[in-house]
């Protein structure tokens, strides 16, 4: 979703999204959310040229609009792009190089002076989740750079934000607001304070988490709030040690990358929304506050079942024409290359062992086809057999496939004369899709005459001649 128009003063940008009005839309936080990612890939993978030239395309963006100019001194919009620019230069540091760091301290300067005072009662229900994100942000920053100073000033933002929490904890689970949450403030105070005093913060979170949302309910935008709330269960579980923590980040990550129907790798930024409707931030989003950090938590081997590719279970099939089975498979493990055995059990059996190679979705068809002697429903259990494999929840797939019975049909095909001529049958099943054709069977110019099993049903049929026509 980068401008790659050189000429284009938006030029390495990020647009806001897929369709029309979300396209037109190219800001800073969007782009510096993008290279938090690229370099997270660089860093993961040691693939450093990947994303190079998108990383500098990028920054060029990022210099002629700058985070901290994003909004007058004070107003939200400057203080959330400035955290993401600190987020975007400890990533670009960690795997290249210290030449954007002045752009950084910009950052980190605007989030010190102009961060408003949170008061608890303050009308402005978005400014303290802003806050939060600025404090957790800053107080990074600040381990990364050494630097008491920024540290200190963010833990006096955060327990601005605790105790704006702690007014009204409710604000943990009724507080979503434009991009942000209440998980956006619990992510922030457990990130600097939990670091100034980890046992006091997590004693603190302990008796407030109970009321903070797992699932966000509906609204515009509410896959954003969705990962933010992953983001603060991942950062108490960190801190507590809680599994149920680390168990309800899982569920959300899963959720929303289950929103990715057409596997391009984005997530929309509503729920419900399609797969032409992709945000670029709420998928960056997903990428370093779910994905990155439950990358530590990964199994070993995790093989998984995806889906069945074919046949359709949802139309019946004819007996005695033999049926192919095609699946998707992936690897969702921490090792790159697994190799496990794949069994399919029922009306018919078979076995094939599968190389999954990378994290890509790999396709398998078998080598050999089932062809049913007999009509009726047959029930059939696919599964991925890894003795290793840690989560046996997505091995396995169960699907029927209805068979009818079939009927021997001769046809026969002449001239007005009555002499024979070679024609197409072409069959259109009328119980299944009417357009299309379900099979063709050809008679030959001599006798005029074919034979063929036809499953019952319904049928328009039409005739072609063979050309030349006498």
């Amino acid at each position: 979703m980068q401008e790659h128009d050189e000429e284009s003063e938006s030029y390495g940008g990020l647009h806001e999204g897929e369709g029309d009005r979300e396209w037109d839309i190219i800001e800073t936080d969007n782009t510096q959310e993008s290279i938090r990612d690229w370099c997270l890939h660089a860093a993961v993978f040691d693939e450093p040229e990947t994303y190079r030239e998108n990383i500098e395309a990028a920054w060029q963006y990022c210099h002629n609009f700058p985070a901290w100019e994003e909004s007058e001194p004070g107003e939200m919009y400057g203080l959330h792009n400035s955290g993401w620019g600190l987020m975007a230069e400890m990533a670009y540091r960690e795997a290249y190089s210290d030449d954007e760091r002045d752009y950084g301290l910009r950052c980190a300067r605007h989030l010190i002076d102009h961060t408003p005072q949170i008061e608890a009662d303050m009308e402005d229900n978005l400014m303290p989740l802003v806050a939060g994100w600025a404090a957790g942000a800053l107080y990074l920053y600040g381990v990364y750079e050494d630097n008491d100073d920024y540290t200190a000033a963010a833990a006096q933002i955060a327990t601005e934000v605790r105790d704006w929490i702690d007014a009204d904890v409710n604000r943990l689970n009724a507080n979503e607001v434009w991009a942000l949450c209440g998980g956006t403030a619990m992510w922030g105070v457990l990130n600097a304070l939990g670091r100034v005093d980890s046992a006091e913060t997590a004693d603190w979170a302990v008796e407030r988490l109970d009321r903070m949302d797992v699932f966000a309910g509906r609204g515009n935008w509410n896959n954003s709030w969705n990962i933010w709330y992953a983001h603060a269960w991942i950062a108490a579980w960190k801190l507590t040690g809680e599994e149920e923590y680390l168990a309800n980040a899982i569920t959300i990550v899963d959720s929303l990358l289950a929103q990715d129907g057409d596997r391009d790798g984005g997530v929309p930024a509503t729920g419900g929304d399609g797969d032409d409707r992709d945000q670029s931030w709420v998928s960056a989003y997903t990428a370093w506050m779910g994905l990155s950090n439950l990358f530590d938590v990964l199994p070993d081997v995790n093989a998984r079942l995806i889906s069945m590719i074919s046949p359709a279970t949802d139309r019946p099939w004819p007996m005695r024409s033999p049926i192919n089975f095609s699946f998707i498979l992936a690897n969702a493990g921490g090792l790159e290359d697994i190799e496990t055995p794949f069994r399919l059990r029922g009306a018919w059996e078979a076995d094939s062992i599968v190389v999954l190679s990378g994290w890509d979705d790999r396709e398998l068809t078998l080598s050999s086809s089932w062809t049913p002697g007999d009509d009726g429903r047959f029930e059939f259990t696919a599964f991925v057999d890894h003795d290793g494999d840690a989560d046996r929840s997505d091995d396995t797939l169960r699907f029927s496939l209805d068979i009818l019975p079939v009927g021997r049909v001769s046809m026969r095909s002449g001239g007005d004369d009555g002499e024979p001529i070679g024609c197409t049958f072409v069959f259109y099943n009328l119980d299944l899709d009417s357009a299309a054709v379900f099979m063709r069977v050809s008679s030959d110019s001599t006798e005029g005459t074919a034979e063929a099993d036809v499953m019952i049903g319904s049928y328009r049929v039409e005739l072609i001649p063979n050309f030349p026509y006498p």
